[in-house]
């Protein structure tokens, strides 16, 4: 039997040097690819990797990227 092979990158890559492409990283976001663009223009943003003309994150980078945005909060008073 055949193995299915998959065009589209997961949302969870296997390890932190996993490369996703702009694409996947907007649609983890919920915004665009144009945002992203706009973003990384400004120095906002993840590190990403540029391989000819197409941008990728490593899903370390995002991961880290999104903890320090965490924010606890406060406890009831």
């Amino acid at each position: 039997m055949p193995t299915p092979t998959s065009t589209t990158t997961p949302l969870h890559p296997s390890t932190s040097t996993d490369l996703m492409p702009a694409k996947a990283l907007a649609d983890r976001w919920d915004t665009t690819v144009k945002v992203l663009a706009n973003r990384r223009s400004a120095g906002q943003g993840p590190p990403y990797v540029k391989v000819h003309s197409r941008i990728f994150y490593r899903f370390g980078d995002v991961l880290a990227y999104e903890q320090a945005g965490y924010v606890e909060p406060l406890a009831a008073r």
